[in-house]
């Protein structure tokens, strides 16, 4: 028995048996006053916030990056939309159309994939160029459309890939759990901020008249 052992045992009462039993952080609680019964209070509170420690590692990425994906589709629609409202014949509209007019048809030409908006609305349509955007933000439409695709799994699908999303996450067989660190979250809300900044300065230069709006 060690000599710290020794003080315990004549401070506590506790017999050599049960502090042969006790951790370094055990013996200091009783140096300090504590009780087994305090000492196992103590051990139960630290599980217990270990373990509160744990979900909010895994939960919180998830819940950011579900929120991150989702303001950047809304970001992309209210961007199309602004432009289209001052310029309404990119999307076959007639000059007068109303505002409920545009929002409805921008509405049905983005309902696609992040990559398909890119090339079929921002770059054919608008005539922004979304891939060298996306390469200066060192990213690809299709990493992006990856985001979006996790984001769904984790919403739909409790982020186990599905049939519908396989494809588009690429590196997942069919039923894997697709985790999100906070470092592809980070990376990845870098990337999106870097491309709609791009997007903005693009849209800005090519439809002058949408800082108007």
């Amino acid at each position: 028995m060690s000599s710290l052992d020794s003080v315990i045992q004549k401070v506590s009462g506790v017999d050599a048996e049960a502090i042969g039993k006790m951790t370094d952080e055990d013996k200091v609680k009783v140096c300090l006053g504590a009780s087994e019964k305090d000492i196992a209070k103590l051990d139960s509170l630290k599980k217990e916030a270990e373990q509160y420690l744990r979900l909010g590692k895994e939960t919180v990425p998830v819940v950011l990056f579900v929120y991150l994906i989702t303001k950047f589709e809304a970001y992309l629609e209210d961007i199309i939309t602004t432009a289209c409202q001052t310029n309404p014949s990119l999307i076959s509209l007639p000059l007068n159309a109303d505002e409920e007019e545009v929002i409805a048809e921008v509405g049905k030409r983005i309902d696609k994939r992040v990559d398909e908006i890119g090339e079929d609305v921002l770059e054919k349509t608008m005539q922004i160029p979304f891939s060298l955007i996306c390469k200066a933000a060192k990213t690809t439409p299709k990493e992006l459309d990856r985001a979006k695709a996790i984001r769904n799994i984790h919403i739909h699908n409790r982020g186990f890939v599905n049939k519908r999303n396989q494809k588009r996450i690429g590196n997942a067989a069919m039923g894997e759990y697709v985790p999100i660190s906070i470092q592809y979250l980070i990376e990845t809300k870098d990337k999106i901020f870097l491309t709609c900044l791009g997007i903005d300065k693009a849209v800005i230069e090519r439809y002058p008249e949408t800082i108007n709006l």
